[in-house]
């Protein structure tokens, strides 16, 4: 939605997807998993993105001159695109973007007494927003284009911590 377009990294909340149709806001502690760190098996009731170190992530970003907007990541299991009904229900639940990880991550983060921050880096618009089919070739050549603008701005916030 809005402004999202490849390669602009989204920092803000995320919220995770655990079911056909469960979709969380992050706030609030961490709730337990049931299942390995690498798979999320239960509900999760909450998920917590520190918002000092976001604060510190996007100054970092704007020092770097590193184009940036706060949004909400709408998190699903993967490796799969979204098909054009998730991608209506994952707007219509407030997604700016999606993604195939982050959230299981941050649950184990916060498990672990972590400060998170969730960055987001758009590659592709979601299947129906501009009338396309994602292509992973077209996936990864974005995901390298945009890695060392991610270098320098993950740098510059590694120096404010």
């Amino acid at each position: 939605r809005g402004e999202s377009g490849p390669g602009w990294p989204v920092t803000g909340p995320a919220s995770a997807m655990t079911g056909p149709v469960a979709s969380l806001p992050v706030t609030g502690p961490a709730s337990t998993m049931t299942g390995p760190a690498s798979a999320m098996t239960g509900p999760v009731a909450s998920l917590h993105i520190d918002a000092a170190a976001t604060r510190q992530f996007e100054q970092a970003a704007t020092e770097a001159r590193v184009a940036w907007q706060p949004g909400t990541m709408f998190c699903a299991s993967g490796p799969l695109y979204e098909t054009l009904a998730e991608v209506a229900f994952q707007q219509s639940a407030g997604a700016d973007v999606a993604a195939m990880s982050g959230a299981p991550e941050v649950a184990v983060a916060n498990r672990l007494g972590l400060p998170v921050v969730s960055v987001t880096v758009v590659t592709n618009p979601c299947t129906g927003i501009d009338c396309a089919v994602p292509a992973h070739d077209e996936v990864l050549q974005a995901s390298a284009r945009a890695a060392g603008d991610l270098v320098l701005v993950v740098k510059k916030f590694i120096v404010k911590l």
